[in-house]
């Protein structure tokens, strides 16, 4: 095991390889950094009962396993503690420090009350990879290996953000899609690559070539609807205790999920509430990146580096795409896909680079197509 990247002020994270046979799965073990951070419970039942439930159709997310808890404060601060020294995490059996919660649909509501007072000592088991690293990291320090690939990669994100909120059923919102928690996977060592289409309900698909699949984490702070509960149902259960009286969402992580702070002050993070604006917070930093490739588009308007108000106007303004939500990104994107792609992922992606698969993703629901193509070792 190892830790990764340094504790912040929601958690500490441990990567923790599991081997069988002569393959490797990694995985994270999320943990929370003390008792008022984002609530762990509530990223694991955004994660269980709607993320997973898409894994199938959209490679963009991760699989949430399971949720653990550490049985006393005394073992919470042995293992914050070995996950701060270099060599704590090296010869230590971790699951005899943790109890696993067996979450059923009978219990779950009372272990959401739990939740509430729980928070600091819960955990959460999440899907993991080598060769793993956030967009930001990449692209501060390796920007060559993806600089003919940034708009394929946004694309890898904002076709499934369409999708999720498509037929205006708004069903999904991040509400923290920054680019530190959009990240790339390298499946394949070396010039290796895969050849992705995406295929919309309209007849037309993209077709382009990516050495990596793009991946988007962190569901601490997500909006959801997924037929049968949403987040605004799962406030009126949680904080039913005595002890959550009278602040509950500031003391046990929920203050941002029950949006006690108003909208407008908080960069409008109000998960019990879709923004299908919002989430162009991943490409905010970005934003001239788009606005100098390709001529149809005339704005990127995102109010605060943070957040924005929602906005659903199909804006077009003399032809041209001004972008305001993740289905005016998605059509943009698709814009500068078929004229970039031509000039610029073609020249990268050259002789020297070996197709070792190909991705079929369809917007019509069904599953996605991953083929690994002959002699690709």
């Amino acid at each position: 095991m190892k830790k990764i990247g340094n504790p912040s002020s929601n958690g500490f994270v441990i990567e923790i390889p599991f081997k069988k046979n002569n393959f490797t799965a990694y995985t994270v073990l999320k943990c929370s950094a003390r008792a008022e951070a984002d609530n762990l419970f509530y990223e694991y039942y955004v994660g269980k009962y709607f993320i997973n439930t898409y894994l199938k159709q959209l490679p963009c997310f991760v699989e949430t396993y399971d949720m653990y808890e550490f049985p006393s404060d005394a073992i919470y601060n042995d293992i914050k503690a070995r996950v701060s020294n270099t060599n704590g995490l090296k010869f230590f059996d971790i699951k005899s420090y943790l109890n696993r919660i067996n979450v059923t649909e009978d219990n779950i509501d009372d272990l959401l009350k739990d939740s509430c007072i729980k928070n600091k000592l819960l955990c959460i088991l999440i899907q993991h990879f080598d060769r793993f690293n956030s967009f930001s990291n990449i692209y501060d320090n390796q920007f060559d290996n993806i600089k003919y690939d940034i708009y394929n990669l946004w694309y890898q994100i904002y076709f499934p953000l369409a999708y999720l909120n498509k037929d205006g059923n708004f069903n999904y919102t991040h509400y923290d899609l920054h680019h530190e928690n959009v990240f790339l996977y390298k499946p394949f060592d070396g010039n290796k690559c895969i050849q992705m289409t995406y295929h919309r309900s309209n007849g037309k698909s993209y077709t382009f070539k990516s050495e990596y699949i793009t991946k988007i984490i962190d569901y601490g702070r997500n909006y959801f609807n997924n037929g049968k509960t949403n987040t605004t149902k799962i406030v009126d259960k949680i904080c039913k205790i005595n002890e959550c009286d009278p602040d509950c969402g500031d003391d046990f992580g929920y203050s941002t999920i029950k949006g006690l702070s108003r909208p407008k002050d908080f960069y409008w993070i109000n998960p019990i509430e879709p923004n299908v604006s919002h989430d162009l917070r991943a490409v905010e930093p970005y934003a001239g990146l788009i606005l100098t490739v390709q001529p149809t588009i005339k704005s990127f308007i995102y109010l605060n580096r943070y957040g924005t108000p929602q906005n659903t106007v199909d804006n077009m303004v003399d032809g041209k795409f001004v972008i305001t939500n993740i289905f005016n990104m998605r059509d943009a994107l698709e814009s500068i896909m078929e004229h970039f792609n031509g000039l610029k992922n073609n020249k990268k992606y050259d002789s020297t680079w070996k197709v070792a698969a190909t991705m079929d993703i369809y917007e019509d629901g069904r599953d996605y197509e991953f083929v690994v193509l002959p002699d690709t070792v």
